[in-house]
């Protein structure tokens, strides 16, 4: 995964595209929204609505209640397996665990 990270950094590189081409609100809701999927930390409250500052991106803390409401089920850190699944039904992807 680290290589094929790294093969991406160098075509946007190529491609001139710059980290706040794609550090949009909705990136950052991303963020957020995988990081709760996954359990949270109270660093990413901290550090990813500074991130979005530095970006220009007006991003209100108060976003992530409204992101944590929407998440069905935490990822539980035993599950051996987590699959992003195409879409749901509302054409939403999802977080399925497999044991």
């Amino acid at each position: 995964m680290a290589k094929h990270a790294g093969m991406q950094v160098m075509e946007m590189l190529r491609r001139n595209i710059r980290p706040r081409d794609i550090m949009t609100k909705e990136a950052f809701m991303n963020a957020l929204t995988m990081d709760m999927a996954l359990g949270c930390s109270t660093n990413s409250m901290l550090h990813v609505p500074a991130i979005a500052h530095e970006a220009g991106v007006e991003l209100n803390i108060d976003i992530a209640n409204e992101i944590s409401e929407k998440n069905t089920k935490p990822v539980p850190p035993w599950h051996r397996q987590v699959h992003l699944h195409r879409r749901s039904e509302r054409g939403r992807r999802n977080l399925r665990c497999y044991e």
